[in-house]
């Protein structure tokens, strides 16, 4: 299995992904953090026989990238309402002075992502204001569920 996780900053790609990985017993890969949102990043690590991404909140706008996701791993779109992800971004100081960032532009930002990935993506999900114990799990099983639909 080659599964990428994508989605706004603030969805909860690195949080969510590593217990989905762990969930389905896959390795996990932060992108942003080990390794930048690359083609030559995305192309090594496509030729593991499995392994679980999750990649940086503005990979899917640079069209070669989402392309290669589309062609070479399982795309998960993660969506939340801007609103919802400005709270907790806000708890980490994200949208202060030093940050540069208008809420406004954040917000346009976002809906850049999920247009860039709803048409690429093999399965969305919608996080919920206040996430309940076993997202996680939910995610994993819609991810198997899915994953073999598509390659049967």
């Amino acid at each position: 299995m080659k599964i990428v996780l994508s989605g706004p900053k603030g969805v909860g790609k690195s949080t969510l992904g590593k217990k989905i990985a762990s969930f389905l017993k896959l390795p996990f890969v932060d992108l942003d953090k080990k390794f930048g949102n690359n083609l030559h990043s995305l192309n090594e690590l496509s030729k593991l026989d499995s392994i679980f991404i999750a990649t940086g909140w503005s990979t899917p706008l640079q069209k070669d990238l989402r392309d290669f996701l589309q062609r070479n791993f399982f795309v998960v779109l993660l969506k939340a309402e801007p609103g919802m992800l400005r709270s907790r971004l806000g708890r980490k100081n994200f949208f202060d002075m030093d940050s540069h960032i208008s809420f406004e532009d954040f917000s346009e930002m976002v809906h850049k992502v999920y247009e860039s990935l709803e048409g690429i993506s093999d399965l969305v999900y919608d996080i919920a204001p206040h996430r309940k114990s076993g997202t996680h799990r939910e995610i994993g099983k819609l991810i198997l569920k899915n994953y073999y639909e598509k390659n049967d």
